[in-house]
């Protein structure tokens, strides 16, 4: 028998960070409206990992790293993005992306 737990995420991209493009990953728990389900805002939880784009390369190298990579990414690593990018200016100066997300862990029990 297969258990699956289901674990929300808060994904934050930085694709311009001093180090390379990244993607942090939060453990949260999304509140959703009363109405219509959307999420409308989270408690997050802790800081559940982060993924890089090392040995990512695109179709043609001199191609940017951009919010669909991060999408391609975030599938590839078993997530589900949950709603739309929002995207702000960090208190570092960086663009931030953000939305809610899921992954699914099988008990292999």
């Amino acid at each position: 028998m297969t258990i699956d737990e289901i674990v929300y995420v808060w994904i934050c991209a930085r694709l311009d960070a001093d180090g390379g493009p990244v993607i942090d990953l939060f453990q949260s728990d999304p509140w959703e409206g009363d109405d219509d389900g959307m999420i409308v805002g989270r408690t997050i939880e802790s800081w559940w990992e982060s993924l890089t784009f090392d040995g990512v390369t695109p179709a043609d190298p001199a191609t940017p790293i951009d919010i669909t990579a991060v999408d391609d990414l975030l599938r590839t690593c078993g997530y589900q993005r949950l709603n739309d990018w929002t995207t702000r200016r960090g208190r570092s100066g960086q663009t931030v992306h953000s939305a809610d997300g899921q992954i699914r862990i099988e008990d292999i029990r």
